[in-house]
């Protein structure tokens, strides 16, 4: 009973999943980047929006958030029919 060979098939499937979960992990520092960068990308062009704009850049901002969150319920509706 101890002298049982693994299946070559479940070798490979076991250095399949390790081949995927160390390419998601090399991927890691890119979308770690990515998280703190872009809040702080954001305030900065709002920043130089509001001093070109005024109010008006903060309008074009909360439109551009309202739209999204509407089409998204709506793609969400046909998608589900």
């Amino acid at each position: 009973m101890g002298d049982e060979q693994p299946n070559k098939a479940d070798i490979g499937k076991v250095i399949s999943l390790v081949n995927v979960d160390i390419g998601r992990l090399g991927m890691l520092p890119n979308i770690l980047t990515a998280v703190f960068e872009s809040p702080i990308r954001i305030a900065i062009s709002a920043y130089f929006l509001f001093d070109v704009l005024g109010l008006g850049g903060f309008v074009g901002y909360t439109m551009l958030f309202v739209v999204r969150v509407l089409f998204s319920d709506c793609f969400c509706l046909i998608a589900e029919d």
